[in-house]
């Protein structure tokens, strides 16, 4: 009985290293999987429409996923300022669950070659949307819906084979 007993407290033992070692290998594909993107810096900016605090990612920052993500929380920043920077391929998703506040997204000389609804989701307060001299070749008809307060959208520049 004794040996039973000692046979299923090592099963037991087992199976639990078994799944902490599992859950400890799902964590980290997962940080693996979803691609984030952080602010290279924040700081108030001026240009055209007052000073506003800006969320930088221009250099360093590279968005080849569709799935990317922003990984930083503020709902102070206004506007996301991606200009100059061919290693934005796309745009990140879920925008709106950490910047809410976003007035505009800068996204002019980049290497965009698609957009879709999930960037703009949410972003009801998004006023100028700038997306010019990128490689975007369709649009689809319901990528901007979410956009209620849109005044200014910037497509010039790219081939748009439709809309």
């Amino acid at each position: 009985m004794e040996s039973i007993k000692s046979s299923v407290k090592l099963i037991f033992s087992f199976c639990r290293n078994i799944l902490v070692i599992w859950l400890l290998i799902f964590s980290s594909f997962n940080g693996v999987l979803a691609d984030q993107v952080s602010c290279e810096k924040i700081e108030n900016y001026t240009r055209g429409w007052g000073n506003l605090k800006t969320c930088f990612m221009n250099e360093t920052t590279k968005v080849t996923s569709v799935d990317t993500t922003i990984a930083s929380q503020d709902e102070s920043i206004e506007v996301l300022f991606f200009y100059f920077n061919k290693k934005i391929k796309f745009l990140p998703i879920e925008v709106n669950e950490k910047l809410s506040n976003l007035v505009q997204i800068q996204a002019a000389y980049c290497s965009l070659t698609t957009i879709s609804k999930a960037n703009f989701k949410g972003l009801s307060k998004l006023r100028v949307l700038s997306l010019y001299m990128n490689q975007i070749g369709k649009i689809r008809s319901d990528v901007f819906d979410d956009l209620v307060a849109l005044n200014y959208l910037y497509l010039s520049k790219f081939t748009l084979n439709y809309f």
